[in-house]
């Protein structure tokens, strides 16, 4: 079915230029960092998807149940994720930062 748009009209599409790496903290304290240990046990690393919409996968917390995108842990070098509206917990991207 579809939807009147009341003459709503879509904006012309702009190029991303800025990524996720360029807004992040570079200086965060090291209470906010997984032990490499810690980190071993929680992520198995993924190859890419073969999706190019510019969300940098790196891999997958292994100990989350639920849906998938509850899950994946995403790179800097990328375009960040959508942040999801829903409440509840642990809905939060989850982004791998080289330090």
């Amino acid at each position: 079915m579809d939807i009147p748009l009341l003459g709503f009209k879509f904006p012309q599409p702009v190029p991303l230029e800025i990524h996720l790496q360029d807004v992040c903290d570079r200086d965060v304290a090291e209470r906010y960092f997984l032990s490499d240990e810690k980190l071993k046990g929680f992520v198995s690393f993924a190859s890419p998807q073969g999706i190019n919409d510019g969300i940098v996968r790196e891999g997958t917390v292994t100990t989350i149940s639920g849906h998938d995108y509850l899950r994946r842990v995403y790179g800097t070098n990328g375009v960040a994720p959508t942040l999801p509206t829903g409440s509840g917990g642990n809905n939060i991207p989850k982004v791998l930062v080289d330090s």
